[in-house]
């Protein structure tokens, strides 16, 4: 999912997240816009909040 939604993996962090008694992995993952951006169209539309 993350992957459709433009974000690109750029590494792993060891023992990052101490989640249920254990220190757990952590996939860093970053998202950067090309200008224009344009979102996929299977994505649904984003309500202005005002």
């Amino acid at each position: 999912m993350a992957q459709r939604l433009g974000f690109r993996y750029e590494g792993l962090s060891h023992d990052y997240l101490f989640i249920d008694d254990a220190w757990r992995d952590h996939e860093r993952r970053s998202l950067t816009a090309p200008a224009p951006w344009t979102p996929a169209p299977s994505l649904p539309e984003v309500q202005a909040v005002s």
